[in-house]
């Protein structure tokens, strides 16, 4: 996987908050990015290989997405590596 990626994601479980909080992000960048790309939601979850209300919910802040998820989606919206930290850990 991408190493950025996963230093990135790492850094990001690290300052987590205990106690089984999921840290909220700002998605509305990458929702964006999938309209632009000519994707629905339910499309990019059937090109990744995740059920269609599993990623809404990740997409609504619900659930955090993981690095496996994040690789295969920065690779069907054509997202570079140095653009990952825009696209999935702003606040």
């Amino acid at each position: 996987m991408r190493d950025i990626l996963l230093e990135t994601s790492l850094q990001v479980e690290l300052s987590q908050p205990r106690g089984g909080d999921i840290m909220k992000y700002n998605y509305s960048k990458l929702l964006g990015k999938i309209k632009e790309q000519g994707f629905t939601q339910a499309k990019l979850a059937d090109a990744i290989g995740i059920n269609r209300g599993t990623l809404s919910a990740k997409l609504n802040g619900q659930y955090s997405f993981s690095v496996k998820e994040i690789d295969s989606i920065c690779k069907e919206l054509d997202i570079s590596n140095n653009e990952i930290g825009a696209y999935f850990f702003t606040k």
